[in-house]
């Protein structure tokens, strides 16, 4: 079992204490890119404006203009911004708890309602998968039968660890998450190894696999090419739709769909205990590189994840600029990240709007 480095349990604290910064953690909470809101105040589509409470009928049914609107609504929040990649929201904030309210605001909105608990596909350094709290695990008990946007983000910002490590379990008592596949973690001590399966208070069951990062999953003997290990990884590539060798699935109608997110700590490491970004250079390489194993040969991360597009329905980036090493490292993480995976298309929107 991975345990914090020196750097990364130095970080914690500070962030939590606000001396990270030299400013109390509340006011370290901001976004560093610019706001693309699409709403004005008074169009009728604040998020706060009494309409999280709406029940939705079992008949509504969702068009992508739409959703795409009520998903950049978010950005009415404070510290969040909604940028657009690929056509698809790019929802961005600081703090990675705030994960557990933009899905419960896609699950709930009528316009911008999930059809069922989607897979979570998260890169995080750490599991996030810490019980909540005896007070949160009432909160969240009470929010799963009614609730508002308001107590959701109430809950989200009061009740939830401050160190953003138990929204994970959090979104599944909440029902917003299904499953959750997380690449990359080196920090995994609420996870028992390959699978673990969590139980929620109405008794479905969860599973969270954790996996590499994906150039090494797709390389020889990796957790996405082992056919010697099929029937250990098969339960992972089920859920995925993907088989080593012949690729996706070519009718995905049946999985559910797909959040990805990223926590952007998962492209930093502990240098000379210092926590700064990967380099450019290795971060590209990494995400771009294609495999050259048989089963797998001409896949690269980027591949991978545009072969997941058709069931990809927004995208999240928490900067949580504490764990890169201060927002400076995690901007260089997101504009790579953007370069790799989305030829810069984040950038040149930001830009030219």
């Amino acid at each position: 079992m991975a345990q914090p480095c020196a750097a990364f349990r130095l970080h914690r604290q500070m962030v939590t204490t606000g001396t990270a910064f030299g400013v109390t953690p509340s006011a370290s909470r901001w976004c560093a890119v610019r706001n693309e809101a699409r709403f004005s105040k008074g169009n009728g589509r604040d998020a706060g404006n009494g309409n999280g409470g709406h029940q939705i009928a079992a008949h509504d049914v969702m068009d992508s203009a739409r959703y795409d609107d009520c998903m950049f609504a978010l950005a009415q929040r404070c510290h969040v911004n909604v940028h657009s990649v690929r056509d698809k929201p790019l929802v961005v904030y600081e703090d990675h708890r705030f994960l557990l309210f933009v899905l419960w605001h896609a699950m709930h909105r009528a316009e911008a309602r999930l059809p069922s608990p989607p897979l979570l596909i998260t890169f995080d350094r750490h599991d996030d998968a810490k019980p909540p709290s005896t007070s949160a695990m009432g909160a969240l008990r009470t929010l799963r039968q009614q609730a508002t946007e308001r107590d959701v983000l109430a809950c989200t910002e009061w009740e939830l660890s401050t160190l953003d490590d138990d929204w994970l379990l959090a979104a599944m008592e909440l029902g917003v998450v299904g499953d959750v596949i997380n690449v990359g973690a080196e920090e995994t001590p609420n996870l028992d190894g390959f699978v673990t399966t969590h139980t929620d208070h109405l008794g479905q069951d969860h599973r969270i696999w954790q996996i590499p990062h994906l150039h090494s999953c797709l390389a020889y003997q990796g957790d996405l090419s082992d056919h010697a290990r099929r029937n250990d990884l098969g339960s992972l590539w089920s859920a995925l739709g993907w088989q080593p060798g012949s690729g996706f699935d070519s009718d995905p109608h049946d999985l559910p769909p797909i959040i990805l997110d990223f926590d952007l700590d998962c492209f930093a490491d502990d240098m000379s205990n210092h926590l700064m970004a990967w380099p450019p250079e290795l971060m590209l390489q990494r995400l771009r590189k294609a495999s050259t194993y048989d089963l797998t040969r001409g896949w690269s991360a980027q591949g991978f994840l545009d072969a997941l597009e058709d069931r990809i329905k927004f995208r999240t980036v928490a900067l949580e600029s504490g764990f890169c090493g201060g927002l400076s490292q995690s901007s260089q993480i997101l504009d790579v990240l953007d370069q790799a995976l989305w030829d810069s298309e984040l950038r040149e929107r930001r830009f030219s709007s």
